[in-house]
């Protein structure tokens, strides 16, 4: 009976641990601003638009998406959150700056800002 009693609450503690664990991946599933790493810096989209005039030349283009993290997650260049693989990254003339080429009916040059590493995930 000692040995059934003590299998029991074996069975008990291996089942709160995996609840405990199954528990934390979902609060861990996070989401990322509307973010893109350019050279090694991330930029955040801004509520502004940039004319043609303004664009600088073309940095390149968005190589991968990443919506979401499961924790820490440090972008590649190039990598972003929400904007599609193929989008245009353009440089202008104020370095805290890009801009970014949004296609639709008609395109837009959306302005992203430099934000820090540590300001990446919604709060």
């Amino acid at each position: 009976m000692k040995y059934q009693k003590g299998l029991n609450k074996f069975k008990l503690l291996i089942l709160f641990v995996v609840f405990i664990f199954s528990g934390c991946s979902s609060v861990n599933n996070l989401k990322f601003k509307n973010i893109v790493k350019v050279n090694d810096v991330y930029y955040q989209k801004t509520s502004d638009v940039v004319s043609l005039d303004e664009l600088g030349p073309e940095l390149g283009k968005v190589k991968l998406t990443t919506p979401k993290t499961n924790g820490k997650y440090e972008f590649v260049n190039y990598e972003a959150s929400k904007l599609e693989v193929g989008t245009k990254i353009y440089k202008l003339e104020n370095e805290n700056f890009i801009a970014v080429e949004i296609q639709g009916t008609d395109t837009v040059y959306q302005k992203y800002k430099i934000i820090s590493p540590d300001d990446i995930i919604e709060k």
